[in-house]
């Protein structure tokens, strides 16, 4: 598991490889997570904690494509806009894409493979 960092909002998201993995650790931190399809090779999910503060987590299995990463960050971006109230519209879009676009690169950075950040020169 590793976490992307969203500062603005003071969250993160939690990225898992393993559906399995997703819902032990959210329910460690109090949410009622169940288990999702586990043929799914990504999914996008929103819990609640027990005091009601949203958990947000991907499941990005090692095998999911680019394409896949980018259909699940536009749920998550969708999520985040619904719980923090910005209105999802043609005068709004710029908000949505900078955080589709920032969690692209937060999966980007991380070797799904080796649940390790990758290196860079």
């Amino acid at each position: 598991m590793f976490h992307i960092s969203v500062d603005v909002y003071n969250t993160d998201v939690a990225v898992f490889s393993s559906d399995a993995e997703r819902v032990e650790f959210m329910r460690k931190e109090g949410c009622q997570a169940e288990l999702w399809d586990a043929a799914a090779i990504a999914s996008t999910h929103l819990d609640e904690s027990e005091d009601g503060s949203p958990r947000f987590s991907f499941v990005i299995k090692p095998n999911a494509s680019i394409p896949v990463w980018a259909h699940e960050c536009s749920h998550m971006a969708d999520f985040f806009c619904d719980v923090f109230n910005m209105p999802i519209s043609m005068e709004a879009t710029e908000v949505r894409a900078y955080l589709v676009q920032h969690f692209m690169a937060g999966i980007a950075d991380f070797d799904l493979a080796q649940k390790e950040p990758i290196s860079k020169p």
